[in-house]
């Protein structure tokens, strides 16, 4: 049976999500089947979709939100997704205590 792999999308400040397809024909060309992570703040909703996946792939793109990590945002900062940011550190969290694999890119 063919691994199922999560996939983090964009998610910009009107919670619309959207994906380069890259990251899902990857996937397939390794031998997996993506599953591209819907937004959502459930911690449940996105530990049961973490449940049936085998390992998840956080796609990168806009900056975090330094705030995240202590400090503030400067000129050089670029573009942050505050909704992405929630998504990712949640399914982060969900998928370390559940022990999946984890490719953050």
């Amino acid at each position: 049976m063919k691994p199922i792999i999560a996939i983090t999308p964009e998610v910009d400040e009107n919670a619309v999500t959207r994906l380069n397809n890259t990251y899902i024909k990857a996937i397939e060309i390794a031998g997996g089947i993506p599953f591209v992570i819907p937004y959502t703040a459930s911690e449940e909703t996105i530990s049961a979709l973490l449940d049936a996946c085998d390992g998840a792939v956080f796609s990168g793109g806009a900056d975090v939100d330094p705030k995240r990590y202590g400090e503030e945002a400067k000129d050089t900062c670029g573009k942050i997704q505050y909704l992405r940011d929630e998504l990712e550190f949640t399914a982060l969290k969900i998928a370390l205590e559940k022990n999946k694999p984890i490719l953050a890119i």
